[in-house]
């Protein structure tokens, strides 16, 4: 194959690293050359696989024929197994995203402890569970096709061919959907920002499938403070526990934190801490505890 077609291959397999949901947050994190030798070894075999499949296709009429127009479009030796590397590259992302949705692939990628401490405690809050430990990706590979499958089967011909085929989607996007990881009530968690900035609440992000989904983060406040310069004992300023009891939508109350501006993130337990306040305007030093109920 000429050294120009190679970087056909070479895309697919970045496209399909980048794009499938199970590899995305790992492709990622690679280095350039890093993610040379891996989208190398992924374009290699896509294009084994194009190279065979074009074999058995030249060896049929119609084979032939695709043949003769395709060379008369591009007339480039092996242009049919280049090419043929992308199709394949598009048809694996689009199965891999079918069996593992987003979702799923990031409650995969958090119980599977694949993420950095810091994004794992911030998801925690989210989750509402630790994580459970490692779990093989070709585990949850084959468990998601047979909850499609059992889907599938179970899904009964009634009355008219659209009724049927709308059911069977709804009953297959269940399935696909529903992972069986375990959740649990979101926790509270304490964010220290670069600045001395404190932040307790819940965060409200879904799991992420590439570094880049954590940027940026989504924090329910339930109170605020900060962290004295001396001491750097943590002083809460303002509650948001009326304001989160009046509120309807309480996404209107969410704060927006840059993830490169948090300094130390924990998981908050107000059982276990006596946070002071600031002095209010007209009142005495609260001494309350850090957390509120909401």
């Amino acid at each position: 194959m000429p050294f120009n077609l190679l970087l056909i291959p070479l895309a697919a397999a970045f496209l399909f690293l980048d794009g499938a949901h199970l590899f995305s947050y790992s492709t990622s994190l690679l280095q350039k050359e890093q993610l040379l030798l891996r989208a190398s070894v992924v374009g290699l075999g896509l294009a084994i696989t194009s190279r065979l499949i074009c074999w058995i296709l030249v060896q049929t009429l119609a084979g032939l024929w695709l043949q003769s127009v395709l060379y008369h479009l591009a007339p480039f030796p092996f242009i049919g197994t280049a090419l043929g590397t992308l199709v394949l590259g598009g048809f694996a992302r689009g199965f891999v995203n079918f069996v593992v949705p987003r979702n799923v692939a990031g409650e995969w990628l958090y119980h599977a402890e694949l993420l950095n401490p810091m994004e794992s405690t911030l998801l925690r809050s989210a989750m509402g569970t630790a994580p459970t430990g490692l779990i093989p990706m070709r585990t949850l590979l084959r468990l998601q096709i047979i909850d499609i499958f059992k889907a599938m089967s179970l899904t009964r011909l009634r009355g008219h061919r659209r009724t049927y085929i709308a059911r069977l989607k709804i009953s297959t996007r269940k399935a696909r959907s529903l992972s069986g990881f375990p959740f649990g009530d979101p926790e509270a968690v304490m964010v220290t920002k670069t600045d001395g900035k404190v932040y307790v609440g819940i965060v409200e992000n879904l799991p992420p499938v590439s570094q880049k989904d954590l940027e940026y983060v989504n924090l329910l406040p339930i109170w605020s403070g900060y962290r004295k310069s001396e001491t750097h004992e943590v002083r809460k300023v303002t509650s948001y526990a009326d304001a989160l009891r009046k509120q309807g939508d309480w996404t209107k109350l969410q704060k927006v934190l840059r993830c490169s501006d948090i300094a130390t993130v924990s998981i908050f337990e107000d059982d276990l801490f006596q946070i002071p306040s600031d002095r209010e305007p007209g009142g005495e030093t609260n001494t309350s505890r850090g957390g509120v109920d909401i």
